[in-house]
């Protein structure tokens, strides 16, 4: 059979064969090892899911990408937030949230969305509230004792107490 065959045909048979077999397993598709390995993603949350926001204030969002196969870069998030009226209130890609000073919207959709799946996303609320957080004086001058009439987010100065400083 073989003595019809010239070297150059059999180095050419050789060659499609090595071909064929090699790249057969290339179909990631129908491959069940491929599978196993793709990311799923099930679910984002985001957190806190509600909060109140001073306006001039920060505040950090989190996201939990939730699923299956996922590596540390499947669980990424694209951040976004809507209903702000101010081009000061912003959201930066680490989830960090501004609001403007001057933003008149009183609330405010924080979302985080799967950039493995972008049709799985999560939601948080945000009521955005008057500044409470800074104390002024008129002449611009820090007293030795003044009155405070409003109260710090962390609840740490009360209402109507006096404080001195030396």
């Amino acid at each position: 059979m073989f003595k019809n065959l010239n070297l150059r045909k059999v180095i050419a048979i050789a060659i499609c064969l090595a071909g064929m077999t090699m790249f057969s397993g290339c179909d990631k598709e129908n491959d069940p090892k491929s599978a196993e390995k793709t990311p799923v993603v099930t679910g984002v949350t985001v957190t806190p899911v509600t909060i109140s926001i001073a306006k001039g204030a920060t505040q950090d969002f989190t996201a939990t990408v939730a699923g299956t196969n996922l590596e540390e870069t499947d669980k990424a998030v694209n951040w976004t937030v809507t209903g702000g009226t101010k081009i000061g209130t912003a959201i930066a890609t680490d989830g960090t949230l501004a609001v403007a000073m001057d933003e008149t919207a009183t609330s405010l959709t924080v979302k985080a969305t799967s950039v493995v799946d972008n049709s799985k996303s999560g939601v948080a609320t945000v009521t955005v509230t008057e500044d409470h957080n800074f104390i002024t004086f008129s002449d611009g001058k820090i007293p030795n004792t003044w009155q405070v009439t409003g109260w710090m987010m962390d609840n740490t100065i009360g209402i109507d107490d006096t404080y001195s400083f030396m």
